[in-house]
């Protein structure tokens, strides 16, 4: 089923929510969609459709100072791999601090 353009938009709205990305970089990556076209479904799927300057960005905002900075694994891998590493996880609810 194809998407229309503002389930698309109010998707990545929501994962910039979702990540508690900065206001500014949230506009930024939702500004991105508004002036390509694309298809976007998912958590993934947002991410890779990103520039890869975006996505870098995205992507160290996360795992610095985002929901995935307390995991010791990302912390521990050099930045050039969250890029590449990100994308391929899948979402699943756990409570903040747990």
């Amino acid at each position: 089923m194809q998407r229309n353009r503002v389930q698309i938009l109010d998707s990545v709205a929501a994962y910039a929510r979702k990540m508690e990305l900065p206001l500014l970089l949230g506009r930024r990556v939702r500004r991105y969609f508004r002036e390509r076209r694309t298809n976007a479904l998912n958590e993934a799927e947002i991410l890779l459709e990103l520039s890869p300057s975006l996505r870098s960005e995205v992507c160290a905002f996360v795992v610095s100072d985002g929901l995935l900075s307390g995991v010791f694994l990302f912390r521990r891998l050099t930045s050039v791999f969250w890029p590449k590493l990100l994308p391929l996880l899948k979402p699943c609810p756990v409570a903040r601090g747990a």
